[in-house]
């Protein structure tokens, strides 16, 4: 007789095993290249606010 319970699942994986899958690190490299080309994107605002005339 199995005495195992019907609801019980097999346990999952090690979360390290997660951290460093190859789809993390290719989720975390698109998350890197949007917040570069937001900043890039950003920079021409920013030079017109910080930046001013000195006519001679």
């Amino acid at each position: 007789m199995n005495m195992r319970c019907a609801n019980s699942a097999p346990a999952p994986p090690p979360l390290d095993s997660n951290l460093h899958s190859l789809s993390r690190q290719l989720i975390e490299l698109r998350i890197e290249h949007a917040d570069l080309d937001a900043t890039i994107d950003r920079l021409p605002r920013l030079r017109r606010k910080t930046s001013f005339c000195c006519a001679a």
